[in-house]
């Protein structure tokens, strides 16, 4: 596994804020924002949500994503991101790499565990079928281990809590042998901007805006932490991106071991 670029951006390195603290002093922007959010609760609100609130975007924070988008692109090469899995014994994640969720292999999975797929209509077949329209052809990630972690390690890996929550409608005994295999494990990666839906790289960067201004500006934040959101991409995580996987207890929390393409390091 390659190790990270110098230019490779983490939500949870403050290290690369300066990025964002140069780019606005540059476009004489850095003073500005910081006045316009000291004035009044109501405004700074309208500046912290950057541009969530579609009926009123705030002018202001409008420009400086713009900008920052535009600019980050051209100094950033990769973001860090997060797949949280089970890896078992014979699994062929670091020469294939993350593949996309697909209907075959739940299906697969599920009658593994359990014989057959769940009867159409039962909870467990609701579950699959909502996950398999909302995350099929998809890798989904997250952008901060620390968040995953300060979450129990749950809510973010996807394919085998759904798994999990699928055996556990409907077949509590399989979810029991289930739990006794492969690794809890949460793989880092590297995504090369370029390769970044717009949507998704302009999220990541309106984050790290969020994260820099939490720090400039005195202030009890409104809503939840930016770096708790996930990242979908639609295609396949080619294993030269991976950087390191971590072990995790049953309870989604690290144990401190750190394994490269199956070997501890």
């Amino acid at each position: 596994m390659s190790a990270p670029a110098p230019s490779s951006v983490c939500i949870d390195d403050d290290r690369f804020l300066p990025l964002i603290e140069s780019v606005l002093t540059e476009h004489n922007l850095r003073a500005e924002i910081i006045h316009f959010c000291q004035q009044a609760e109501s405004d700074f609100r309208a500046c912290w949500q950057w541009l969530d609130d579609r009926d009123s975007p705030c002018p202001l924070a409008e420009t400086a994503l713009t900008l920052a988008v535009n600019e980050l692109s051209k100094r950033v090469s990769h973001i860090h991101a997060f797949h949280g899995c089970r890896v078992v014994p014979d699994s062929s994640y670091c020469a294939n790499g993350i593949l996309p969720l697909a209907r075959e292999w739940i299906e697969t999975e599920i009658i593994k565990w359990i014989g057959i797929l769940p009867p159409l209509g039962s909870p467990a077949d609701r579950l699959m079928q909502d996950y398999l329209h909302s995350y099929s052809g998809k890798v989904c990630a997250v952008k901060s281990l620390r968040v995953y972690q300060e979450n129990g390690g749950y809510g973010h890996a996807l394919g085998s809590e759904t798994l999990r929550n699928i055996l556990r409608l409907h077949d509590p005994k399989a979810l029991k042998r289930f739990l006794q295999t492969g690794e809890p494990s949460i793989i880092e990666f590297l995504i090369p901007v370029p390769a970044l839906d717009v949507k998704v790289w302009q999220n990541f960067v309106s984050d790290m805006l969020r994260i820099w201004l939490s720090q400039q500006v005195d202030f009890v934040r409104p809503g939840s932490d930016p770096s708790l959101g996930g990242i979908v991409l639609s295609r396949k995580v080619p294993h030269e991106w991976l950087v390191r996987r971590y072990l995790c207890d049953d309870r989604g929390k690290l144990t401190g071991r750190i394994c490269s393409c199956g070997s501890e390091d």
